[in-house]
């Protein structure tokens, strides 16, 4: 698709209100106003995606060769639906 500019609205507190929204993503999402404009929540299958590339980045340092995160078998499937 075509940029566009999305407007971010500012927050209270920290990170420019991020704070409280992630909070409420895991702890209260059933209290949110309104779904999320920016589907920014992340799921367990994002917190795996992202250590994986420090898993692969460690992997990678310590054998000095590159290293595929597909390889790294972490019994998920990492590919998005």
């Amino acid at each position: 698709g075509r940029a566009r500019e999305v407007p971010i609205p500012a927050g209270i507190g920290g990170h420019g209100g991020g704070d409280a929204i992630l909070l409420m993503d895991v702890f209260r999402r059933d209290l949110r106003l309104a779904p999320d404009p920016l589907a920014r929540a992340a799921d367990y299958l994002d917190g795996v995606r992202a250590v994986a590339v420090g898993i692969a980045a460690n992997q990678s340092m310590r054998t000095g060769q590159p290293v595929q995160v597909k390889e790294l078998e972490l019994g998920v499937d990492l590919q998005h639906p």
